[in-house]
């Protein structure tokens, strides 16, 4: 399950929800400017930690980059990348 929300303060109880019932997050300045407590985001940074706050609040992992490298397959040859999970 993913949710693609954009706006203002909104968007962090649904990015919680989405969480709570174990689905994928993401987030970007694309997405929103705005921090859960109404501050402007400076960066990427700063929103996923946010984000990141937000899964482990619902009890989730946060993946590291190589995880996530592992998940999507990137670098992988196609007979690792569909045994690497």
């Amino acid at each position: 399950m993913q949710a693609n929300v954009i706006g203002r303060s909104k968007i962090w109880p649904v990015h919680q929800r989405v969480a709570e019932l174990g689905g994928h997050l993401r987030t970007g300045l694309e997405d929103t400017i705005y921090l859960p407590d109404g501050s402007k985001a400076e960066s990427n940074g700063p929103l996923i930690e946010q984000l990141a706050k937000v899964a482990r609040n619902a009890g989730l992992e946060v993946a590291t980059p190589q995880e996530l490298r592992v998940m999507l397959g990137f670098g992988l040859k196609p007979l690792e990348a569909a045994t690497a999970l």
